[in-house]
């Protein structure tokens, strides 16, 4: 009798450990797609492709298929070994972008560069404190503008876009540049964008945690989404070199867009408006598809009101200043850039391996389906699937896009970790209305 009884609860445990095997098989691939979206870049637009919508469905689509056969089964009681190994995991890999994060700050090399996008945010910022438009100034260093469509050079370097003047000023919108103003007063030089990337960092692992354990309800899931979320967040070993060596600034935006989804969870909805409108004063994308996923996704009236007018606060606030200024310079410095300078687009994307003819339609089919997986927000119900939604959107939309740079990605990295970390462990009992903020 006590054979049988110990063989039974064996074959008890068993079952309790092949339950997780799906879901931590689901989080190894997510990092391994990472992985080699960070190892392989440019000239490699098919592969980045296939990552990008690979992780695009692992966020949006695989917890629910998965769960639809039978094949994630969230347990009853926590399982405290696996809890325990996924939080030492996570200590691991914040260790380890702390000392990639001490290695960038001591090199040499890093004491005065940086990639463009760091560059033009430092010498916004510059331009800011001293009070010039910084869509007027030098901001972007590392180009020189050609003729070619719809763009003319004048023999005294002097550039016009689409009839319009261009001075090289900030590319990106003015809460990019503002964000990383307060570490100036920490850090002169360049190395300040680098501090300011270790604090979003930490702010958004504190998110991430918050909002997994929140939406992933009581029991069991909280104690293994929470971490495996946190994991899935700062785990990937390129996230210390993009943020610390190159300095891209983009993880700034998803902090923003992140605590914006912590604020729907607690039912703050101006609150998740006005991050949202930080996030959009930060950068064109990923601001609308956000916004409009969450408008989709709320049913009551007063909360879409609520978050469309927290959203419109602060981003008129903080973009209409700086484009009223000289809209001349600030249209030509953050959209007509863009028309000109990426319409050729480069190998980092599938598109430009494309042949012509088919180019247009690719990119128009991109588009159709960044609108159907927005317009899916309506049917989801959970906040954690419209935070999976709203990363899936964006990442489906830079893998259709005429560059597929990884900085891309990292404007929603976040939301992507939460989403299939609670998407894999809560129970659909779980998903309650008190936790998702969606009511009536």
């Amino acid at each position: 009798m006590q054979d049988h009884g110990g063989k039974r609860g064996a074959g008890m445990a068993a079952i309790r450990w092949s339950a997780l095997l799906p879901p931590l098989a689901l989080a190894g691939l997510w990092l391994l797609l990472v992985w080699l979206l960070g190892r392989f870049s440019f000239g490699d637009g098919p592969l980045i492709f296939v990552c990008l919508v690979g992780l695009a469905g692992l966020a949006a689509c695989a917890p629910a298929f998965l769960r639809r056969w039978g094949m994630v089964r969230p347990p009853a009681r926590p399982p405290w070994l696996v809890a325990a190994l996924l939080a030492l995991a996570l200590l691991v890999a914040v260790a380890g972008r702390a000392s990639q994060f001490q290695a960038a700050w001591e090199h040499p090399r890093y004491q005065t560069w940086a990639v463009d996008v760091a560059i033009n945010t430092y010498v916004a910022g510059d331009a800011m404190r001293q009070g010039f438009n910084p869509y007027s100034v030098r901001a972007q260093r590392w180009y020189r503008m050609q003729p070619g469509p719809h763009v003319e050079v004048a023999k005294n370097g002097a550039v016009t876009m689409f009839g319009l003047p261009y001075a090289y000023g900030y590319p990106y919108w003015p809460a990019m540049a503002l964000s990383y103003l307060p570490f100036r007063e920490l850090e002169d030089g360049i190395r300040c964008v680098r501090l300011g990337n270790a604090f979003f960092l930490n702010l958004q692992l504190l998110g991430v945690l918050l909002l997994a354990a929140r939406l992933a309800g009581a029991g069991a899931a909280r104690w293994l989404a929470a971490p495996l979320a946190g994991l899935l967040c700062v785990g990937p070993s390129c996230l210390g070199p993009e943020l610390f060596e190159l300095a891209v600034t983009d993880v700034a935006l998803a902090t923003w867009a992140l605590w914006a989804f912590v604020a729907l969870a607690w039912r703050r909805s101006f609150l998740a408006g006005a991050l949202l409108g930080v996030a959009q004063a930060c950068k064109l994308l990923p601001g609308p598809l956000l916004l409009l996923a969450a408008l989709l996704w709320l049913s009551s009236r007063r909360q879409r009101l609520q978050l469309l007018a927290g959203w419109l606060l602060l981003a008129g606030l903080l973009v209409l200043p700086w484009a009223l200024w000289q809209p001349s310079h600030f249209v030509s410095a953050t959209a007509l850039f863009y028309l000109t300078h990426h319409a050729a687009g480069d190998d980092s994307s599938l598109w430009y391996f494309l042949p012509p003819l088919l180019q247009t339609p690719f990119r128009i089919c991109g588009l159709a389906l960044v609108g159907w997986i927005v317009w899916r927000a309506r049917a989801v119900r959970s906040l954690a699937a419209l935070a999976g939604l709203g990363f899936a959107a964006y990442a489906v939309f830079s893998a259709f896009n005429n560059m597929s740079h990884l900085n891309y990605l990292w404007g929603v990295y976040p939301l992507g970790c939460v989403a299939l970390a609670v998407g894999i462990f809560a129970s659909p009992s779980d998903e309650r209305a008190p936790q998702c903020a969606r009511t009536q």
